[in-house]
């Protein structure tokens, strides 16, 4: 049983369990250290202010998170966001990953975003067809962006419009506490039948 929801604080320990071997592990993610509960509640909170964190469970315990987050500090970057989502190991292969993404991409539109980014560190096929998909295109290719596990990574920065229109002044982005709950809660319902049981 698969139930997609807004993320809350308490959701940082299942979250950290799922993150914490990219970080150890793997260079999908350039963070080194894997951050503390506390630290993971803080993130949580700061990104629900504004941007759209949600996560999936499966029978009842977190099993894959995805949300927003800025995607550069100037204030003419407002409606542009950046886009992460991570799976659990045992919960690969049964398009949770697209269910999340589904969600947060439409809640994102919802709330005005115009341009959203990611970040994916090369070689990833997976990742770069993951992203294609869903009309990502390529941005450009940040060379020797990052160094871990003992070597250099290139970083290729992948980006999908969703503005109707570049023509005119993007509206007023409204933070995602004002998106209307049924709205979001049909959205949900909608991304949890993309997944499928392995």
């Amino acid at each position: 049983m698969f139930k997609i929801r807004f993320a809350v604080e308490n959701d940082a320990i299942d979250i950290l369990d799922i993150y914490s071997p990219y970080v150890q592990y793997s260079s999908v993610t350039f963070e080194c250290e894997v951050p503390r509960s506390f630290e993971m509640q803080r993130r949580i909170n700061m990104v629900n202010n504004t941007y759209p964190w949600v996560v999936c469970e499966k029978d009842g315990k977190v099993a894959g998170y995805a949300y927003a987050h800025s995607f550069a500090e100037r204030a003419a970057y407002n409606w542009s966001v950046e886009l992460s989502v991570y799976i659990r190991e045992d919960c690969q292969r049964c398009n949770m990953a697209s269910a999340l993404y589904y969600a947060v991409i439409e809640l994102l539109k919802l709330q005005g975003f115009c341009t959203a980014f990611a970040r994916i560190t090369v070689p990833n096929e997976k990742s770069v067809a993951f992203h294609n998909a869903f009309g990502f295109s390529e941005a450009g290719r940040l060379h020797n962006a990052g160094y871990k596990l003992g070597a250099w990574h290139d970083v290729l920065i992948m980006e999908k419009p969703m503005a109707e229109s570049f023509s005119r002044a993007p509206s007023q982005i409204k933070p995602i506490t004002q998106i209307d709950k049924e709205l979001s809660e049909d959205l949900f319902v909608k991304a949890e039948k993309i997944i499928r049981e392995r």
